[in-house]
Formats: C-alpha cells, structure tokens, sequence
C-alpha cells in the first residue's frame, strides 16, 4: 500500500514527536512585568531568547486590535473529496502454524467522501473538522468497507476490532494517517502557518464548541 509505512509507524512509538525536546512546565504570575514561579515563589530566570509557550486566560488579556489574532478562527481545505489515507497498526495473534503467538502489521485505507478541513482558533495548533468518508479494511478473509464520519473514528473501528481488550482507542490522526505519497497529514497541518491566501476567517458560531473541547470564550 505505501511502502515503508511500518517502518515510519515503529519510529512513532519510539519517538513520537521525532522533533522532540525535553521541556518543563512553570506555573508562573506575572507581577510587575516580572514572572514569579508559583511554586518557589522566585523569580523565574530564562536564558536570552527562549522560547514560550504562554497558556492564558482570555480575560488576562489587555483590549487591544491586535490581540485578535490571538482570537481568530480559520480554517483550511487540506485535502479534496476523494483523496486515500492509509493508517495501520500492529496485533497480537495465534499463529496456528508455529502453535505460539505472533505480531503482524494490519494497514487500512480511508477514502474521504468530502473535502478534508481543518480549523484553529489563534495560535493553536489547527484539529480536523468531521469529514465522511469510507474505510476499507482488506486484512480478514473477506474486503469489508464501513462508512465513518471522521478520522478518529475511522482509527477507533479498527482498533476496536483488532484491540477488542484494549482500554485506549484513539491516537494523533495527524501523525499516524498518511496519504498516497506517504507524507503525514502533520505536515498539511503546518500549512496553518502558512499566509498564502487560502486560510479563511470563520465565524465562532461555525464551529461547534463540542470541537474545541468546551466554550470558545472564556
């Protein structure tokens, strides 16, 4: 199906980030343009150019135009209806033959019915709206096609199937789904970035609050 998926999925669970760093997380309050840590109470010392990520209640934020980025929704055509996604995994089963158990590598495909968008508010990282699609699944004794209205959901059939005593369903649809050229839709993702003319604004009442895991205003 793309050669040398397994390979790519393997190196995902050693490192799943591939660009991964190790990182801290400070609780900190800003008082007199100086952070203090919460937790030692001292003032929290970075070296010159560091690099933050800032979580931030909205009502911390001063009323200012250009806040609004901070704010803003958009969204973006990543893939167009029709287009074959490939994602897999590896199971545990009885091989009759050498009377023990034994692993093997399953791979699906997923053909999206719709075209493919993602959305993001400010500057988090962009999530996938629903998209219909159908998924087909080639590894049982007979081709089964199953209709499903997302990416997670497409995993989690699969993975319910082939991981029935499983407790976890779900994985990063951006780094294990991949497309016919075998490039992870992570890097389709990157295009949020990317001021090229086709991010669109949205308007909040567009997008579900369900998708951004609760209220899109504080």
């Amino acid at each position: 199906m793309i050669d040398g998926y397994e390979e790519y999925v393997s190196s995902l669970s050693y490192d799943f980030r591939f660009d991964n760093v190790p990182t801290v997380e400070i609780h900190a309050k800003l008082q007199d343009g100086v952070l203090i840590d919460l937790d030692t109470a001292e003032k929290v010392e970075l070296k010159n150019g560091a690099y933050l990520k800032i979580i931030i209640a909205e009502i911390d934020l001063p009323e200012s135009n250009e806040l609004h980025i901070h704010r803003e929704i958009s969204e973006r055509i990543i893939a167009k209806k029709g287009e074959i996604f490939v994602f897999g995994f590896k199971v545990r089963f009885y091989d009759e033959t050498i009377d023990r158990y034994d692993h093997r590598f399953l791979k699906f495909k997923l053909r999206i019915e719709d075209d493919l968008i993602m959305f993001w508010k400010g500057k988090k990282l962009a999530r996938l709206r629903p998209c219909p699609g159908t998924l087909f699944d080639s590894n049982g004794k007979e081709d089964v096609e199953i209709h499903t209205g997302s990416f997670n959901s497409a995993f989690n059939i699969m993975s319910a199937k082939y991981h029935p005593y499983s407790s976890n369903h779900s994985c990063n649809v951006f780094k294990l789904f991949v497309d016919a050229n075998g490039a992870p839709l992570e890097e389709r993702r990157r295009m949020q970035f990317v001021d090229d003319g086709r991010n669109i604004s949205v308007n909040e009442s567009s997008v579900s609050n369900d998708l951004f895991g609760g209220s899109l205003r504080s």
